[in-house]
């Protein structure tokens, strides 16, 4: 299906359009409402039941409305999988799906969500909130806009 980075926390492949990152969940309870997945031009943060999975600027810019999330379950490592494709800008390969990676820990360095704009953070929780709830928000392209101002 794919292969795990050494850091055991994520794994990804890619094609020229889409970068697929997979993010193992290990507990069996874990629903869809349960997870948080914010895309941005730039960056990425994902939180499972309030605590940080992934959070950090990502290589090369993406279409944030064009990304998409899901959970699946992988048969044989018996565990819970959250699948994210990210739509690529460019179509090219990246060498690496985050711009730093600490090779110390077991996790990602990136840009705190805190150091992004209130504005941007209220319009990203908006546009999650309605995805999550089926909501058609305001035109795809005043969006992108926003996200990439």
């Amino acid at each position: 299906m794919y292969k795990m980075n050494h850091f055991e926390k994520y794994g990804w492949e890619q094609s020229f359009q889409l970068l697929t990152i997979y993010v193992p969940l290990n507990d069996p309870s874990v629903r869809a409402k349960d997870i948080r997945v914010i895309f941005y031009h730039d960056a990425l943060f994902i939180s499972v039941r309030r605590k940080i999975i992934i959070e950090g600027k990502i290589e090369r810019a993406i279409y944030p409305d064009d990304c998409l999330w899901f959970l699946d379950y992988d048969q044989a490592e018996d565990r819970k999988i959250l699948t994210i494709a990210l739509s690529k800008v460019r179509e090219d390969s990246w060498n690496k799906c985050f711009v730093e990676e600490d090779k110390q820990s077991d996790g990602i360095v990136g840009i705190p969500i805190t150091e992004v704009p209130e504005k941007l953070r209220q319009q990203a929780d908006r546009m999650q909130w309605e995805m999550e709830h089926g909501i058609q928000g305001e035109d795809s392209q005043v969006n992108l806009d926003v996200l990439n101002n």
